[in-house]
């Protein structure tokens, strides 16, 4: 094989095809999960819940988290071919201009400015109509979408009553509340309807790029293959030539096989995995390694470092609209009408996303805060707060689905059980622009343990004052119309913290209920070809290294203000225009 690459999750899945489509170059993806055929939720959007804790999920655990109270929180990862793709909410936006061009000038390259990076995005989705088929004017901008494999659409048939007053109570507030008709259009701020990854009324993810691959003889696909390590060996250049891989099924009675590349291994396991890969292979820092007995190549001290994900907090509103979906979700029999009418038709609620709509604002320009430290987001167009909106606690969707199923459900969003009776809308706060950095640090030298994930979320004034501020910004937007006209009232713990007027109130509500948005980034940090500090260079070779990539959201320099997804996909699209260049050109001198 010409590519060796490690991991079939979002980019891995876009990468590997792009680089064996045109028939140049053989490609090898390995991926340690399952192709995921038998698992028929991964397809039903309204399902995604029961996703995580599942078999596919690699049910990741993170260590005690001191800006939650010291709780232990989830980190879901797929574990299956589509990788996060395949079990993520299914939300779709790209992430503002002002990243791009912030990115390109942190490591000095203007190949990742907004100016550069944007056919990628055309090259990577297209729009297709919603599974009910309604009239979407208003609610999307056509203009602004391509013809590639992703496909998007706007699928909120059982929450459309509950986001339009959400978009019209917007309006009426004004200021740092706005309507925003596109979130792709450039600026991660104001109010839309959610672009969803559904077309069909299924799942569209990272294998749609494998299965509308005209000529796939050059790509072939290993899976519940975990690769180990990767072993190097004395380069021509005196830097570690790192493109054999050691790989293995299980970790006991499997025997250890190598592949060597050609021209490269490329690490596309993710901001977890990949990490977790470099630290077994001998690269990272010597402090971490040694004691473990690992034999160390590269002395990289920033490898697993600089972890960052969005702080997510879930607020509850009680309502009398009887447009939510908790009385279906606490029937049972009404569920399994829903799941007939997808698997007859593709649609129906099964059809749709988990949430309706997204918004994202930012702190005023004199909050005392953001002066006293700075402004940690990429620019003015960048926002600092994030809010989704679901028709239902989504508590009592998890505690539903896992009845139902008898499985595990999502992971709770409350310290109260869900309520039995009466209707409720979901704002989830999250923080877009975290200062807080953790980690993610190899605990053994056996590849079959779990890393110790440190997200360290919450852990900065910044954060927290801003996940505070979000809270009060959300009951402002339910206390104004037309939503106040369905009394949409705070409810539960929630709303016992805001009685007591205190900010610390709220701020320990977060802690006891907070999570991750699941967008871990920044482990192997992109820097200048110059600097000391990162862990991979502008075209994505790991520093010091010969014959090694990453391509994954661990090198994002900074985490993006929005949902991920998107930027991995124009990621890998031009990774895999800067990796056929290369070789292209030498084929063609040689």
């Amino acid at each position: 094989y010409d590519f060796v690459i490690v991991g079939g999750g979002t980019a891995g899945c876009a990468l590997a095809a792009r680089l064996a489509e045109d028939g140049s170059f053989r490609v090898l993806l390995i991926e340690a999960g399952s192709k995921g055929d038998d698992v028929t939720d991964i397809r039903k959007p309204f399902m995604w819940p029961f996703l995580s804790g599942s078999k596919v999920d690699w049910n990741y655990k993170t260590v005690a988290q001191k800006g939650l109270n010291n709780r232990v929180i989830a980190c879901p990862r797929g574990f299956v071919l589509g990788g996060c793709s395949a079990i993520n909410a299914l939300t779709y936006n790209r992430a503002s201009n002002d990243f791009y061009d912030k990115w390109a000038e942190d490591v000095e390259d203007g190949g990742w400015s907004w100016k550069s990076m944007e056919h990628y995005y055309r090259k990577v989705l297209s729009l297709v109509p919603p599974a009910d088929e309604h009239d979407t004017t208003g609610q999307v901008d056509p203009a602004l979408y391509g013809n590639g494999p992703i496909q998007l659409s706007i699928n909120t048939s059982y929450s459309k009553d509950i986001h339009s007053r959400t978009m019209e109570s917007v309006d009426s507030l004004g200021g740092q509340f706005f309507t925003n008709l596109d979130l792709q259009g450039g600026r991660t701020l104001g109010f839309s309807w959610l672009v969803s990854t559904v077309a069909g009324g299924e799942r569209s993810y990272t294998t749609r790029y494998l299965d509308t691959m005209e000529n796939g003889k050059n790509l072939d696909i290993l899976i519940n293959t975990r690769v180990t390590r990767i072993l190097p060996v004395p380069g021509s250049l005196g830097a570690p030539d790192m493109r054999t891989v050691e790989i293995a099924s299980s970790r006991e009675g499997s025997p250890r096989s190598t592949i060597t590349a050609r021209k490269e291994v490329i690490l596309a396991a993710g901001s977890i995995n990949s990490p977790q890969i470099l630290q077994l292979s001998g690269i990272g820092s010597k402090k971490i390694l040694e004691p473990l007995g690992i034999d160390v190549h590269l002395d990289i001290q920033d490898v697993g470092l600089n972890l960052r994900d969005h702080a997510t907090i879930a607020t509850y509103f009680s309502t009398t609209s009887q447009a939510t979906w908790d009385g279906i979700v606490r029937d049972h029999s009404e569920l399994g009408k829903f799941a007939t009418q997808w698997d007859n038709s593709r649609n129906g609620l099964f059809a749709d996303p988990p949430a309706s709509g997204l918004g994202y604002i930012r702190l005023p320009d004199d909050d005392p805060v953001l002066k006293k430290v700075g402004d940690p987001s990429s620019g003015p167009s960048a926002a600092h707060i994030e809010y989704a909106f679901g028709a239902s606690t989504y508590s009592s969707v998890a505690c539903a689905l896992k009845a139902n199923q008898e499985q595990n459900g999502f992971i709770p969003l409350s310290t109260e059980p869900p309520p039995t009776s009466g209707n409720y809308i979901t704002a989830l706060v999250v923080s877009t622009s975290p200062t807080s950095a953790g980690s993610v640090q190899i605990n053994s030298s056996d590849a079959f343990d779990a890393p110790l994930i440190d997200f360290a979320i919450l852990t900065t004034e910044f954060d927290q004052h801003t996940i505070v501020e979000g809270m009060k910004s959300a009951v402002k937007l339910f206390a104004a119309a037309p939503l106040k006209e369905i009394n949409t009232k705070p409810c539960g713990t929630f709303a016992a913290a805001l009685e007591t007027g205190s900010d610390d109130a709220l701020l320990n509500y977060a802690r006891d209920i907070g999570i991750t948005m699941f967008h871990a980034s920044c482990t192997t940090a992109m820097s200048p070809v110059s600097a000391s500090w990162g862990v991979v260079n502008p075209d994505l070779t790991v520093k010091g290294a010969q014959g090694l990539r990453i391509v994954d959201a661990g090198v994002f320099p900074r985490i993006p203000e929005c949902h991920p997804t998107g930027v991995i996909y124009a990621l890998a699209e031009r990774a895999a225009d800067i990796i056929k260049t290369k070789y292209s050109a030498a084929l063609s001198e040689s």
